[in-house]
């Protein structure tokens, strides 16, 4: 598989275990490729832009997904560079040997699961 192709698979599964939150997810950045000045001043950095069930006490996300080679620092470095809106937490969301870890600002240390990110997110608030 291409890593274009990894990269999608990747984002997919990542909006797919969102869902099950109840987050409304939508794919903001195509891996990296419109990387022109505009899209430097103006876009949005992260992948996919998850947003919550008004219903639920979870906060909206901008996450960025890859694989080994994703550093969390740098990920987080980019998507605070212009500020993040009021409500928007950044998730970097890495798949290590087929299983996922996650990585949220403010902390040097990744978790297992999606429980354990949301339970780390609300004691970060």
């Amino acid at each position: 598989m291409s890593d274009v192709g990894k990269g999608s698979a990747r984002v997919g599964s990542v909006m797919s275990q969102l869902a099950i939150y109840g987050y409304r997810c939508a794919r903001i950045s195509a891996s990296g490729q419109r990387k022109g000045m505009r899209r430097e001043e103006r876009g949005i950095d992260g992948d996919l832009i998850a947003f919550a069930d008004r219903d639920k006490s979870l906060p909206h996300l901008i996450v960025e997904v890859g694989g080994r080679g994703k550093s969390a620092r740098e990920s987080f470095a980019q998507m605070t560079e212009h500020g993040l809106p009021p409500g928007f937490r950044a998730v970097v969301a890495r798949c290590v040997g087929r299983r996922w870890r996650y990585h949220h600002m403010g902390s040097g240390r990744s978790v297992k699961s999606l429980d354990e990110l949301f339970s780390a997110l609300k004691e970060a608030a």
